[in-house]
C-alpha cells in the first residue's frame, strides 16, 4: 500500500508536468513534506530556500503557498517594519490581530514593531494550527529593516541584525509558523551577512534546513526548450541548455527565438550583440552588487577578467590592475553570490564564471574586444563537433557547395588532397546514422550530400590524431561509398598520419579551413 505522502508526491509531479511548472515536483513534494512534519512533530520549522535568480523560486513558492493556504510575502520592495507590518495586516484574515497591529503602528520604536509582527503570526499559527509564511528575498527585508532601526535607534547595525536573527529564531522555535525564508544570494554570502555576526554565529543558523532551487538538468531543460518551441530539434534544445547553463528565463528567451533548422549559436549570438539579454543580466549584475556592497562596474570588470576560461587570482589581479588581495577578495564574493565556482589544483585555485551567456555578454557587451564573435563559439560551451555541424547545416539551407582549395603549405588541407568539394543536403549524428545505414565503424557526423555520403571525424588537437583514427574514418567511408574528413582545430598533424591520409583518400581539414568556410557563409567563426 503506497503511503499518503508517496501518494501526494505522485500527484503533485502530474500536476505540475501538466501545468508544465518543470522540474518543482521534487522541491514542492520536499516543501509539503517538511510543512506536515511542523504540523505533526513540531520539527524543521524554518526553511531556507536559495538558489540563482530566474530559477523558478518565486513560482514555486507562490504555488507551495496557495496549496497550503499560507501566506506570500514578496519582501524585495519592503524598507521598514512598518511597512511590514502593513502588508501583514492585508495579508490576514483574523480581524482581531488585525486590529492589534493596526494600533502598532504608532509605536515609535521601530524593533518593537518588527518583534510584535511577528508575534502576531506565530499568534495567528497558534490559533488556525501551525500556518505557513513565505518571505521572499527575505535577505533584502532584513537588510533594509536593520539599516532603518539602526538610523533610528543609533546603533551599530551588526548588532541589530543580531537582535533580528533572535526574533525570527524565537519565532520559528514556537513551532506554531512554518517559515520559508528565500533569497537569491547564495547560502555563504547569506550566513556571512544576514546570518551572523563579528562575534559568534547567529544560533538561527542552526534552525534552518537548507533547500537549494538549481537551475534545469539537461533532460529538464531539453523538455521545457522543446515545450516553448515544438519545432526544435533534439540537438538544438542540448544546445540551448548548454548556452544558458540550464536558467528557466533564458532558455525560454532563446528558444522562443530560434526557428526549425536554424543555428542555436548564431542565434544566441545575434540576440547579445542586439542586446536582448541585457536587462537581465544588468538587473542580475546589480543585484549582486547590491547585496555584495560593491561598485557595479567593479563586479562587471572583474567578471569580464575572468572571461570565458578558468583564471587564478594572479591572473584576474593583472587584468584589473590591481593587488592578489583585492582580486580574490572580489573572486570570493562572485563565489559566495553564486555567480562563479572555484577549484583547487594543489596549491593554485581557478575561477570561471558558472553561466557561459553571463560571460560572453560581458564580454561583448563591455568594451567589446576585437573579433571577440570568433571565440563565443567555443567559450559558450558548444562542442567542435556541434559546431561543424550547425556550419554544414547552414550550407544545406542556403543551397550552398562546400569548397576548400589547399596551398602550397598545405594551410587547409594539409596537403592530403589539392581540393575539397561536396553540397550538403543533410547532416546526421552518429546515432541517427546508425539508424539509417549498417555501420561498424567510429564517425562523429554522415553528411548526405548530391552525390556521396560524406563521413566525419571531429578533433579538437592534430596531436590527438593518430594513424588509427584516419583508418577508422576510411573504412567507415567504405561502408557507405562514401568520402572520408578528419577535422582538426589547431595544430598540424605529423607526417605519417598526412601519409596515411592521403593513401587511404581521407582528407584532414584544418582550423584555417573552418575560418573560410565561416567566412564565406558569414557564419561565426570557431
Amino acid at each position: 500500500m503506497l503511503s499518503p505522502m508517496l501518494i501526494i508526491s505522485i500527484l503533485i509531479t502530474w500536476e505540475l508536468l501538466m501545468g508544465r511548472m518543470f522540474d518543482r515536483a521534487r522541491e514542492l513534494s520536499e516543501l509539503l513534506r517538511m510543512y506536515e512534519e511542523c504540523r505533526r512533530r513540531g520539527v524543521g520549522c524554518g526553511v531556507l530556500v536559495y538558489g540563482w535568480r530566474r530559477v523558478g523560486k518565486t513560482t514555486l513558492l507562490k504555488e507551495f503557498a496557495s496549496r497550503v493556504n499560507g501566506l506570500y510575502i514578496n519582501c524585495m520592495w519592503i524598507s521598514d517594519p512598518y511597512i511590514f507590518t502593513r502588508v501583514v495586516i492585508e495579508a490576514i484574515n483574523d480581524e482581531e490581530l488585525r486590529q492589534r497591529l493596526r494600533l502598532l503602528l504608532s509605536e515609535e520604536d521601530p524593533m518593537i514593531v518588527f518583534k510584535q509582527t511577528f508575534d502576531a503570526l506565530v499568534e495567528l499559527g497558534r490559533r488556525r494550527g501551525v500556518i505557513a509564511v513565505v518571505l521572499d528575498e527575505f535577505h533584502v527585508f532584513l537588510d533594509k529593516v536593520a539599516l532603518r532601526i539602526a538610523r533610528e535607534k543609533r546603533m551599530r547595525k551588526d548588532i541589530v541584525v543580531r537582535d533580528i536573527a533572535a526574533v525570527i529564531k524565537e519565532a520559528v522555535e514556537s513551532k506554531a509558523v512554518f517559515w520559508v525564508l528565500s533569497t537569491s544570494i547564495g547560502w555563504e554570502k547569506l550566513r556571512e551577512s544576514v546570518l551572523k555576526t563579528r562575534e559568534e554565529g547567529s544560533p538561527l543558523v542552526g534552525l534552518l534546513v537548507k533547500l537549494k532551487i538549481e537551475p534545469f538538468d539537461e533532460r529538464t531543460a531539453v523538455e521545457f526548450a522543446r515545450y516553448v518551441n515544438p519545432s526544435l530539434t533534439e540537438d538544438q534544445a542540448k544546445e540551448i541548455y548548454v548556452i544558458t547553463g540550464g536558467i528557466p528565463k533564458l532558455i525560454e528567451d532563446l528558444a522562443s527565438r530560434v526557428r526549425k533548422g536554424e543555428s542555436v549559436l548564431k542565434v544566441a549570438l545575434t540576440l547579445l550583440e542586439r542586446g536582448e539579454f541585457d536587462d537581465f543580466f544588468e538587473n542580475v549584475v546589480k543585484f549582486v552588487a547590491e547585496a555584495a556592497k560593491r561598485e557595479f562596474s567593479l563586479l562587471i570588470q572583474t567578471i569580464k577578467a575572468l572571461g570565458m576560461d578558468e583564471k587564478t587570482t594572479d591572473d584576474v589581479a593583472k587584468h584589473l590592475r590591481t593587488d592578489r588581495t583585492s582580486a580574490y577578495i572580489l573572486l570570493e564574493e562572485l563565489v559566495k553570490m553564486d555567480v562563479a565556482t572555484k577549484r583547487k589544483v594543489g596549491k593554485r585555485v581557478f575561477y570561471r564564471v558558472k553561466y557561459p551567456l553571463l560571460s560572453a555578454w560581458v564580454s561583448l557587451r563591455v568594451q567589446p574586444e576585437s573579433r571577440v564573435l570568433d571565440v563565443l563559439a567555443r567559450k559558450l560551451g558548444v562542442t567542435l563537433e556541434s559546431y561543424v555541424k550547425e556550419l554544414l547545416e547552414e550550407y544545406a539551407r542556403r543551397g550552398k557547395s562546400v569548397e576548400v582549395r589547399d596551398d602550397e603549405s598545405g594551410t587547409f588541407l594539409f596537403g592530403t588532397a589539392p581540393k575539397l568539394a561536396f553540397k550538403p543536403k543533410e547532416v546526421l549524428r552518429t546515432d541517427e546514422a546508425r539508424k539509417r545505414f549498417k555501420l561498424a565503424h567510429d564517425f562523429d557526423l554522415l553528411v548526405i550530400t548530391e552525390d556521396r555520403p560524406v563521413v566525419i571525424e571531429v578533433k579538437l588537437s592534430a596531436s590527438h590524431l593518430t594513424t588509427s583514427d584516419v583508418e577508422e574514418v576510411a573504412k567507415a567511408a567504405e561502408e557507405v561509398s562514401g568520402l572520408g574528413i578528419v577535422v582538426v582545430e589547431s595544430g598540424e598533424p605529423v607526417l605519417p598520419v598526412v601519409a596515411h591520409a592521403a593513401k587511404r583518400g581521407v582528407i584532414i581539414v584544418s582550423g584555417e579551413a573552418l575560418k573560410l568556410l565561416a567566412k564565406k557563409i558569414n557564419f561565426v567563426h570557431w
